[in-house]
């Protein structure tokens, strides 16, 4: 079985949507607070084919991007590890 496979099976805080990029970045509840200061900064709702023009705008918009991807990896990575992965 692949791990993509595995990991859709694996994840069911929103399911039954997948966990991919778009919608960790985009759709995930579990990081609406975090996503919000993006929106802040971008004046509105981003959609993912403006997302790297917002990313490339400025530092301040790269440094959020760059906080927000931290913030997103780590809390990922201790919910895996509390499934016990």
């Amino acid at each position: 079985m692949s791990y993509e496979k595995r990991h859709k099976q694996l994840v069911s805080t929103c399911h039954p949507a997948v966990e991919d990029v778009e919608h960790v970045i985009f759709h995930c509840p579990r990081f609406t607070v975090e996503r919000d200061e993006l929106y802040r900064l971008s004046n509105g709702l981003l959609e993912p084919k403006e997302f790297v023009g917002f990313i490339l705008e400025s530092e301040r918009n790269w440094e959020a991007t760059s906080s927000f991807a931290s913030t997103v990896m780590t809390r990922l990575r201790s919910e895996e590890k509390a499934r016990g992965r």
